[in-house]
């Protein structure tokens, strides 16, 4: 009861000082915040969300490869990727990306794979798109990261490393990264 009491109590003086300085009372401006808020009103949230949105760099007709054996992450990077900009050409294997790869390689700006894959895993998978057209950039996904990995990854011509699970605005500053800081 006393703490209730003394919300009351700092309310009522936060109002005497509101009003001190000639503002209406806090009821006519419905969006501010009142002493009692611990968070930001629903409002609030979806503005904010749109204008992080907004600050998430985009693609202007990029062509990114997604290599990745589970259907989920490689649709919803391609959807991801394509909503903001970028052309999108999928693989679910490594086998899959290099028949991609031998026949557009030229076209393809960023290459976004799985680490661990059947058949043709990402690690060599970047070492034959290396061989074969040295200027391609490269993005290794991993769910089992560990600390030196990016070194590792660093060492055999791969330019960004993401660990799964990894969020939108995380894989769309990445491939920007990779496409425009790494010149």
């Amino acid at each position: 009861m006393k703490k209730i009491m003394a919300a009351i109590g700092s309310f009522a003086n936060y109002r005497k000082t509101e009003r001190r300085r000639g503002e209406h009372d806090r009821l006519a401006h419905p969006r501010r915040l009142t002493p009692f808020s611990t968070r930001p009103s629903a409002e609030n949230n979806s503005q904010a969300e749109k204008r992080r949105k907004r600050d998430l760099p985009a693609g202007h007709g990029e062509t990114i490869l997604i290599v990745d054996d589970e259907s989920t992450i490689r649709e919803v990077t391609k959807a991801v990727l394509s909503r903001t900009g970028y052309n999108t050409l999928v693989a679910d294997d490594g086998a899959a990306a290099l028949a991609i790869f031998v026949e557009r390689w030229a076209e393809i700006d960023v290459v976004v794979t799985d680490l661990a894959m059947p058949v043709v895993s990402g690690s060599l998978l970047v070492q034959v798109m290396r061989k074969m057209a040295g200027r391609v950039r490269i993005i290794i996904c991993s769910g089992q990261a560990t600390d030196d990995m990016p070194v590792q990854l660093s060492a055999i011509g791969v330019q960004g490393y993401l660990s799964k699970p990894y969020t939108e605005e995380t894989l769309l500053r990445m491939v920007d990264h990779v496409l425009h800081d790494l010149l």
